[in-house]
């Protein structure tokens, strides 16, 4: 019989034990918001959440006050609380930081958003308030038994949220005080809490923040890869692209941002999570990519203002005519009779980002959001695919290692 060597037995224990502890496996970061679960269309609630394909759930959103208080958002407070603290279901009492954690899943605290970003500019930039801010994270860690807490400021130094130049410098300053606080409870409980960031994918507005230092407090990117383009454009285009469109800025798509964060700003890309969005944007007066049009569409898609999200696309497909987009690797939907144009995602574009991120060494990907490819039956079509990518690079891996160690 053949002998290895202690040392490549060991070895070979050692990445196997990596392996099956989840080691190699790309984080899969899917954000939750509040409002969806009194949604009486939402057919994900704490139980219907599909923990095992998950590594993170961001609970969206917190809202943050000019003096650095933090609460939940004031028209769904109560909600808010109902899902962290406990719900019945199906004759059960149930959190959703109870159940993810029975299943590994850790749950970060999403403070901000689009809609509440515009107080994060007089926090950073005030000492006591950045220790309020501070406080109150460890206050909603400790309350809610989250795992951690993600910054999601839109973004520093943009004027119409009350951006200032200065927040390129007090941006920092607030993650460490975070950070600081964190590690601080860290040595009380014994148990380690992350601190991340969703973060711009444009180099416009990249300029105010200081992304070296950042990336060395907080334990990973959350790049919002995504509205690249929508009605605020003069010319039709894509929302996600993964490489540009044919009159699309080369930098504006999933691999513009990466080249900018990995080659300008020097990011490990196992750093990083792209972002994949489960929706999609609906335009008027156009019939495809780079063209001129009239603003969001009201005659289709007037119920969700041109936001179409996944379930809701695939039941009315039967009204469009789907492309592919061999360029940006991205599907669109053309109704001719009424000029609207669709861009989105589907299970080969999402199938095209996966791969990307496993060919690049990226560290995996956020989702806005978990409950929008929900088709009905426990099924998450795009997820799916995300996941089955993710593990099936994790097998080769392994089988890999057992033919090494024959």
């Amino acid at each position: 019989m053949q002998r290895f060597p202690f040392s490549v037995v060991f070895v070979g224990f050692f990445m196997l034990s990596l392996v099956f502890a989840g080691g190699l496996k790309k984080r899969i970061v899917g954000y939750y918001p509040v409002w969806r679960y009194r949604d009486p269309d939402n057919p994900v609630k704490i139980l219907d959440i599909p923990y095992e394909k998950l590594t993170h759930i961001n609970f969206a959103f917190f809202t943050v006050f000019p003096d650095g208080r933090i609460a939940p958002m004031d028209t769904l407070e109560e909600v808010t609380r109902l899902v962290l603290d406990g719900v019945i279901e199906r004759g059960q009492r149930v959190s959703l930081p109870g159940v993810a954690h029975r299943n590994g899943v850790k749950v970060l605290a999403s403070i901000g958003g689009w809609e509440d970003s515009e107080y994060f500019s007089f926090v950073a930039r005030s000492k006591r308030y950045r220790e309020n801010f501070a406080k109150e994270c460890i206050k909603l860690v400790k309350r809610y038994d989250f795992d951690g807490v993600d910054i999601d400021w839109e973004y520093p130094g943009y004027v119409p949220h009350n951006g200032i130049p200065e927040d390129r410098e007090n941006f920092t300053l607030l993650m460490r005080e975070i950070r600081n606080k964190l590690d601080s409870l860290s040595m009380v409980t014994g148990r380690y809490y992350e601190l991340t960031a969703a973060l711009p994918a444009s180099r416009k507005h990249l300029q105010f923040i200081e992304l070296g230092k950042i990336d060395k407090i907080i334990d990973f990117h959350n790049v919002m890869t995504y509205d690249y383009y929508g009605v605020w454009d003069s010319l039709s285009n894509f929302n996600s692209p993964l490489f540009p469109s044919s009159c699309g800025d080369g930098e504006y798509c999933i691999d513009g941002t990466f080249k900018v964060y990995t080659e300008d700003f020097g990011i490990a890309p196992d750093r990083i999570n792209i972002g994949i969005p489960f929706y999609g944007r609906a335009f008027a007066g156009c019939t495809g990519p780079c063209m001129p049009h009239s603003g969001v569409d009201t005659v289709l898609f007037n119920e969700v203002k041109g936001y179409p999200i996944y379930r809701d696309l695939i039941k009315r497909m039967g009204e469009f005519v789907r492309y592919w987009d061999d360029d940006a690797e991205v599907p669109y939907l053309v109704n001719e009779k009424k000029r609207v144009f669709v861009t989105y995602e589907d299970e080969k574009s999402v199938l095209c980002k996966a791969r990307y991120v496993s060919s690049k060494g990226i560290g995996g990907v956020i989702i806005w959001e978990i409950t929008l490819d929900c088709v009905g039956e426990g099924k998450f079509p795009l997820l799916d695919v995300i996941y089955r990518e993710f593990e099936g690079k994790r097998e080769e891996k392994l089988k890999r290692l057992f033919r090494l160690l024959r």
